[in-house]
C-alpha cells in the first residue's frame, strides 16, 4: 500500500535541493513528488497535516530529479517567482520495487 508524506517548506525561491529523510524509502523504492503552493491554515501552528492549505497560485512550481536513498529522498524543486515563497511537497512512496526494467538506448 502506497504511503504518503505532506511537507510544508518556507523560504523557496529559485532552484532548491530538498531533502526528505524516511526510513520507509530504499534506493529502489518508487517515489514520486508533488508540489504547489501553499500556506499554513491560520491559528493551526503544528497542528495537523489538514491544516496546510495548498492553492493554484501564479508561480510554476516543478519538482525535477527524484532521487530516492536509503532512509529518504532528494529532489530539486523551482520556483519561478521573483520573492520568497512558502510550498507544499506530497512525498508518495510506493511498496512494490519495479519488477520489470527496460533499458533504452
Amino acid at each position: 500500500m502506497p504511503r504518503h508524506a505532506r511537507i510544508l517548506w518556507s523560504d523557496i525561491k529559485g532552484e532548491a535541493v530538498l531533502s526528505y529523510a524516511w526510513r520507509a524509502i530504499t534506493a529502489r523504492s518508487v517515489v514520486h513528488v508533488s508540489v504547489s503552493e501553499a500556506r499554513l491554515a491560520e491559528g493551526s501552528l503544528f497542528g495537523p497535516a489538514f491544516a496546510i492549505e495548498r492553492f493554484l497560485g501564479r508561480a510554476k512550481i516543478e519538482v525535477h530529479n527524484i532521487v530516492p536513498e536509503n532512509g529518504g529522498v532528494t529532489f530539486l524543486v523551482e520556483v519561478h517567482w521573483d520573492d520568497w515563497l512558502t510550498i507544499c511537497t506530497d512525498i508518495t512512496v510506493f511498496d512494490e520495487v519495479p519488477q520489470n526494467y527496460t533499458i533504452a538506448w
